[in-house]
């Protein structure tokens, strides 16, 4: 399939908000620094992109420029949403802008690239669940190149929106951000959740969670 979601049908052009139960409590998190917080503490927010810890869902915190009202966070290791699902869903667009993330896709075994261009090429997330399934009994065993996988993603993103200017515009019932990442009017687009966590301690804004990150053209 085409990696664009230009057709109607398309799992990002239907997305709808999931349930606020996917929420994680973000009150008590300390601020960016090198200390990893390890699955299990109190903090609600991992803040670095951390190498020790591969299998949590503890969000990953994404600074956005003072002037924005809202920061960012991106979930890992979820099919369904935020880093992972990036990965699963886009990697052919991300290999273009992301140096060495295909390098370390061809390191996953056979079964799981074969899984990988199954979720890819499907219309939608629905029709693509033999191949997630397939995919997801390798989560654990690959969890090392996955999660160095997502740290690739995460520290793009970050960079992003950290030194491009976003539009925001709401299409089709979901919040989007886009930025412009090349001279070749290519758009990075976010796709945000329309709730919006509680603010940290050192940032005092609401976070919203990113669903999905796409190219547009």
């Amino acid at each position: 399939m085409s990696n664009l979601p230009s057709k109607k049908g398309s799992d990002e052009a239907n997305w709808r908000q999931p349930k606020r139960k996917h929420l994680t409590s973000i009150r008590n998190t300390e601020p960016p620094t090198k200390r990893i917080t390890v699955r299990g503490s109190r903090s609600g927010f991992n803040q670095t992109a951390p190498s020790n810890v591969k299998l949590s869902t503890r969000p990953w915190y994404i600074r956005t420029p003072e002037d924005q009202k809202c920061a960012l966070s991106a979930v890992p290791n979820e099919v369904s949403l935020g880093l992972l699902h990036i990965f699963i869903r886009h990697y052919p667009q991300m290999e273009t802008l992301i140096p060495n993330l295909r390098q370390l896709r061809w390191k996953l075994p056979q079964e799981m690239r074969t899984a990988l261009c199954g979720i890819t090429r499907a219309p939608n997330m629905e029709a693509a669940e033999k191949p997630i399934e397939d995919l997801k009994s390798y989560i654990v065993s690959e969890s090392e190149t996955l999660c160095a996988i997502q740290r690739l993603i995460w520290t793009f993103l970050q960079t992003t929106v950290l030194t491009k200017t976003a539009t925001k515009m709401v299409k089709e019932g979901s919040t989007q951000l886009l930025y412009k990442v090349d001279s070749t009017n290519r758009n990075l687009v976010l796709i945000v959740s329309d709730w919006v966590d509680p603010p940290l301690r050192f940032d005092r804004r609401n976070v919203h969670k990113i669903i999905t990150a796409y190219l547009s053209f």
